[in-house]
């Protein structure tokens, strides 16, 4: 892969292969074709004035950490040539990040393609307009997506496919979710929803259109411990054979 070696080290990292590291100016938009998979702004401080330019990832398939523990500043973009078309795993890829108020998400960036997106979101500050990309199609695994953020009705908008799931555990545990949710889909083939809801605090309504078929699942463990809707869910589950709701939220019979 070419790069301008005064803005970019390539380095053996602790993911156990060579990571691609921005050394550059942090107040300056930069430009890079990425083929190979990078953790290039892992942990990355920037400063008002930073941008992607021409930052063309459409043959990247593993796009994990890649902003893990960014702060992004205002004005900051990714580029209308980033593109996820290619990308199967999302890993971390926000974790911890702050997005900037006039943040959005480019007509390139989807979730559909990737199987992946173990703590994709998790623990992020989203500005309350900015549309979150969460289709699910053909995910497998979203263990802890969005495990610790604050969230608001409008962050998740729209219809979600989610029947390929295999793994949900802690997928929305310890959010704290402002305004009225909907949950549009349910987990039916998901073996593992365990921790689902733990911590989770909704401050508005929770709208379940129908039940939740948890009955294939192998691990409901905790699902609902400490959730402050816990028992208004609990009515809209259906459970695995031999669970009762109250195993999924009271501490005293918590399977």
């Amino acid at each position: 892969m070419e790069y301008d070696r005064t803005l970019w080290k390539l380095e053996y990292g602790d993911f156990g292969e060579d990571c691609l590291v921005y050394i550059g100016p942090r107040d300056k938009p930069v430009s890079l074709y990425c083929e190979k998979n990078v953790r290039v702004f892992f942990r990355g401080k920037f400063e008002e004035g930073f941008s992607l330019v021409d930052f063309d990832t459409s043959k990247m398939v593993d796009l994990s950490y890649m902003f893990f523990g960014c702060k992004f500043p205002e004005g900051f973009s990714l580029s209308s040539s980033f593109s996820t078309e290619s990308a199967h795993t999302m890993d971390h890829m926000f974790y911890m990040c702050k997005f900037n108020k006039d943040f959005t998400f480019p007509e390139g960036f989807s979730t559909s393609n990737a199987r992946h997106l173990r703590y994709m979101y998790a623990h992020c500050e989203f500005p309350e307009e900015l549309k979150v990309p969460c289709d699910l199609s053909s995910a497998l695994d979203t263990s802890g997506m969005f495990s610790g953020s604050t969230l608001c009705q409008n962050n998740l908008e729209g219809s979600v496919n989610t029947n390929k799931i295999e793994t949900a555990t802690r997928m929305f545990e310890r959010c704290t979710i402002h305004g009225d949710f909907t949950l549009t889909t349910g987990l039916a083939n998901a073996k593992d929803v365990s921790h689902l809801f733990e911590q989770t605090q909704f401050n508005g309504e929770i709208i379940i259109p129908e039940k939740l078929d948890f009955r294939k699942a192998k691990s409901v463990n905790n699902l609902l411990f400490g959730c402050n809707k816990a028992k208004e869910i609990a009515n809209q589950l259906l459970l695995p054979a031999g669970i009762a709701a109250e195993e999924l939220y009271d501490a005293d019979k918590t399977v």
